[in-house]
């Protein structure tokens, strides 16, 4: 175990002093679709505050996230660990992403989120006013006037007719092009009708809809399947709240009909394990099978819609013994469903050239391109 463990650590201090600049060898454009900002320094919290009136304002200014029994020394789990805007794994704003990424590592296009946990917030009027003033804030501080730099809309689902409205706002934003769900402690599966009119809000204005997970968004949800904060360590959480999260929504979002009801809308899964997705689209093509009564809406395989609509993020890849399974594993998944990402700036991330020797060898130039960025491009509706 210790030696796994030892790999592990000095995957990241290969990755930490090598020089990627010239990307040895990629010769195709490269999108990183996964790339986190950071909300949590002073600077940034004042700048959302701005957008806020009285009590929302003081509200967001005094508060801090409680992590629970997982003390602050444990693994790095934000892009900002201190609450401060000092540290190697904060992106405090645009210049943080063009040197550590447009410029160290090769990334032609950047496609960032704010991954804000708003859906645990009690306040239902709370969430929804912040959900508004982040991505004016994110727009306007990461987005405007910066080339190949894209977004994802922050949406809460407390409030589903606000974030629809939230997406005909700023849907006609340049670099907005997509929107963003924490996909852990929503009130109800994300494919219940409930939440309907968020996605018809996103086909309407040709616009995907991405998942993301919250190791922390599931710690401070108590439903279903057992209070995720009582495991023994962060790891522990972390193995599981990410798959589990995705597994529900992909399941959800299929099996409840969503991707019928919406046939022009594409679903992006970010951060999510690639280890859930023939586990999940060989299950569900079981019981679809078994059970087509109770699938009603359905016209199709669980696979068919998946393979046409969805799309999985790389980050994280797995860690096998044997470095064959991982590639079978991509095999599966196929090369036209898959979006490159870094998830910069967590410790754990994934540089390109890495990434590429390591797990995508195997394939020819043309696969290798969509999954580096051909992909990103048609889903998002980009020009690389």
């Amino acid at each position: 175990m210790l030696g796994y463990v030892n790999i592990s650590i000095t995957r990241l201090l290969i990755m930490a002093v090598t020089d990627f600049d010239n990307r040895k060898g990629l010769d195709f454009p490269i999108v990183d679709s996964d790339i986190h900002t950071a909300y949590r320094t002073e600077a940034i919290r004042e700048k959302i505050a701005s957008h806020l009136e009285e009590p929302y304002k003081t509200q967001l200014t005094r508060e801090t996230i409680n992590y629970g029994a997982y003390p602050r020394d444990s693994f790095n789990k934000e892009p900002v660990d201190t609450g401060d805007d000092t540290g190697p794994s904060v992106v405090r704003g645009p210049d943080d992403v063009q040197e550590s990424l447009v410029d160290d590592m090769g990334i032609d296009v950047a496609i960032l989120n704010s991954l804000q946990k708003l859906d645990v917030i009690p306040s239902t009027e709370r969430a929804t006013r912040e959900m508004r003033a982040i991505n004016d804030v994110f727009i306007e501080h990461f987005l405007d006037g910066n080339k190949n730099f894209y977004g994802l809309l922050m949406i809460s689902t407390q409030r589903p007719e606000a974030a629809a409205e939230e997406i005909d706002r700023l849907a006609g934003e340049d670099q907005i092009v997509g929107g963003l769900i924490l996909n852990g402690p929503s009130a109800k599966p994300l494919g219940h009708e409930q939440y309907d009119i968020i996605y018809e809000a996103a086909e309407d204005n040709n616009l995907p809809m991405a998942f993301h997970t919250s190791a922390i968004g599931y710690a401070l949800n108590r439903k279903f399947p057992f209070l995720f904060n009582d495991m023994e360590n962060y790891a522990g959480l972390h193995t599981l709240s990410h798959p589990y999260a995705n597994m529900a929504t992909l399941t959800s979002l299929i099996m409840d009909g969503t991707v019928e009801k919406f046939p022009d809308l594409d679903f992006v899964f970010l951060e999510q394990d690639l280890g859930i997705v023939p586990l999940m689209m060989q299950r569900m093509n079981r019981e679809a099978m078994e059970k087509a009564h109770d699938l009603p809406l359905l016209q199709k395989s669980p696979e068919e819609y998946l393979r046409e609509r969805f799309y999985f993020g790389t980050q994280p890849l797995p860690e096998p013994q044997d470095i064959r399974h991982a590639r079978s594993l991509i095999d599966i998944v196929g090369p036209d469903n898959l979006l490159f990402a870094t998830d910069h700036p967590h410790p754990d991330f994934d540089e390109p050239e890495w990434v590429a020797n390591k797990y995508f060898g195997h394939l020819d130039t043309e696969d290798q391109a969509k999954v580096f960025g051909g992909n990103a491009a048609d889903v998002f509706g980009i020009d690389i």
